[in-house]
Formats: structure tokens, sequence, C-alpha cells
């Protein structure tokens, strides 16, 4: 099945980049800069920026984090996007909770993305 008509279309490699470290300041706090690189054929996006990170104890799994991001690409006619992206993220012994929102500069709109998460066997 094919949405072309006719039936081919050029499938290019795809390139997945990442990473993160975190950076502890204090035993309650840490700063953890990142970044995220794609590229699939003639498309690349780059997405980086950092969280700031407080844990409840000191380096205990419980945390809440706010971060910021920016974030290039092209779109479909070759015209840079930016997007700004603000996010918050709670995580209470297994359960984590998380809030963004991305500002797309150039059309002057907003994405907005809410998760949830559960990481089994974690001793607390």
């Amino acid at each position: 099945m094919s949405f072309f008509k006719n039936g081919v279309s050029k499938l290019y490699h795809r390139l997945y980049l990442h990473g993160n470290i975190e950076v502890p300041l204090t035993h309650k706090f840490s700063v953890v800069p990142s970044f995220l690189f794609l590229n699939q054929g003639p498309s690349d996006q780059l997405l980086f920026g950092f969280n700031n990170k407080w844990y409840f104890k000191s380096l205990h799994p419980s945390f809440a984090q706010l971060g910021f991001f920016a974030k290039t690409t092209d779109n479909y006619n070759g015209r840079a996007i930016n997007v700004y992206v603000l996010s918050a993220t709670v995580q209470l012994h297994s359960f984590l909770w998380g809030f963004s929102v991305d500002r797309f500069q150039e059309i002057e709109s907003y994405a907005y993305e809410f998760s949830v998460g559960y990481t089994f066997g974690m001793n607390d």
C-alpha cells in the first residue's frame, strides 16, 4: 500500500544523536544540559538546552525540574523554523508527571504536551 501515485518513495537513512549529563551543584540541585540531533536525508533538526533539577531529599529519586530548550529545523519548503520549549517535570517515587509548551516563532503559535510515567522496580 502506498500513499504516492507512483507507489515508490525513497526512504532515507535516519540518524539520531543525543546526550545529556547531570552536573550536581549541591546535594539537592543539579543542572542537566542536553542535546538531540536528528537527520533523515535532506532534513536536519537540532534541539539543545538544559534542565534545572531539584531533589526533595539528597539525590533521592523524587525530584522537580524546569527546563528551557531551543529547536531549529527546516520546514517543507526549506525555510528555517525556530521553536522554544519550556518544560516542567515532577517525579514522586515511581510516578512522573510532565508538561511542556512549545513556541513556534515564525508562525506565532503554541503546542502543548502532557506526559505521565511510571518506573517499575524503583527502590525508595
